[in-house]
């Protein structure tokens, strides 16, 4: 089918011409409407899907970072426990050696051996 152009300098010889004249220039109107508003739909669900998938992803990425903080918090805590437990292990060990309990005895409580004197210092702070 032909565009239709409006022009002046056209006129149509018999009412049949106008008819078709018409038809044309309405069948013309009627496709740019169509067009207009399959456009519009078709940006409009565009819009929405972009806007749904920046939603999850950023609702994705809290997640995301969320869980990073607790791994790090978690393994933070991992570590000191396991310093924590390095040391009882070590303690354990040196509290069934009788020469560190007689360390430990003489410098908490200040306890002596025979024939040692013990000097209470003060600290240097």
């Amino acid at each position: 089918m032909a565009k239709y152009y409006s022009n002046q300098n056209i006129q149509p010889l018999n009412d049949a011409g106008q008819r078709a004249l018409d038809l044309q220039r309405r069948t013309i109107e009627h496709q740019r409407k169509v067009h207009r508003k399959r456009r519009i739909i078709c940006a409009s669900a565009i819009l929405v899907l972009t806007l749904i998938f920046t939603w999850q992803y950023q609702t994705r990425y809290q997640r995301y970072v969320s869980a990073e903080q607790t791994v790090t918090k978690t393994k933070a805590s991992l570590s000191k426990a396991q310093d924590t437990n390095r040391s009882l292990k070590q303690t354990k060990k040196d509290v069934q050696n009788n020469d560190y309990l007689g360390k430990l005895a003489r410098q908490r409580y200040l306890y002596s051996k025979d024939g040692e004197v013990v000097f209470n210092l003060p600290d240097d702070n």
